[in-house]
């Protein structure tokens, strides 16, 4: 399990170095922008002083802007991968949400919002693989040629690519690079094993470390 988690935010933590094209407006900020400019924080006429706490109407304001911020990211999220909006990511999101960017933008990024997003999104991608798992391979959006009855090592040798390459043009709206590609492709041999169940864990780490990239939430 320890290699598992130590992949995992291997390439949680660089994917967003490798890809990250500058602090860009997240794709929940101007769908919510109009309905939220009258909640915002710079449209109340409120000062943030160092050590002067914030009135309880501004709080539950910006409360709320988390939350439709955060909502719009699960069902952009959901959408990506060709899934409807879930009881189980809600549950979850509703569980994590309050970690995640007041205002939408990528520029207010710390570990409790990374490790929030990884939350989501990997609740979001085990939904995804188990409604693809029940499909035809012809029938599939993004795990289309991966034999989940098979280990691994027992994969067709584009599977991994493939899957990455889906990914990036869902999730990040271009082509992955030959850097990105190789250094996740690398990264994910850690469940290149001889065990079928960690086809699946090598699916959902994919999955979740590419929609968790800043890249991903950016757009």
């Amino acid at each position: 399990m320890n290699r598992y988690l130590k992949a995992g935010l291997l390439v949680a933590i660089l994917a967003p170095i490798v890809v990250l094209q500058g602090q860009a407006c997240s794709p929940m900020q101007s769908a919510a922008n109009s309905s939220l400019s009258s909640t915002s924080g710079s449209n109340t006429g409120v000062s943030e002083m160092p050590g002067v706490p914030l009135p309880e109407s501004e709080l539950k304001s910006r409360e709320t802007m988390r939350m439709v911020h955060s909502r719009e990211l699960l069902t952009s999220t959901m959408s990506i991968l060709n899934q409807p909006y879930s009881y189980t990511t809600y549950t979850l999101f509703s569980q994590v949400g309050s970690n995640l960017s007041d205002d939408g933008y990528t520029d207010g990024v710390s570990a409790p919002m990374m490790n929030s997003l990884l939350s989501i999104n990997g609740t979001a991608c085990n939904v995804a693989i188990a409604s693809e798992k029940a499909l035809p391979d012809d029938q599939r959006t993004i795990f289309k040629g991966i034999a989940f009855t098979k280990a691994p090592t027992a994969q067709s040798a584009s599977a991994t690519t493939d899957l990455v390459r889906v990914l990036a043009r869902r999730a990040w709206l271009r082509s992955e690079t030959p850097t990105e590609l190789a250094m996740i492709v690398n990264d994910a041999k850690v469940f290149d094993t001889a065990v079928v169940d960690d086809t699946t864990k090598k699916a959902l780490f994919i999955c979740s470390a590419m929609l968790t990239s800043l890249e991903a939430v950016a757009r």
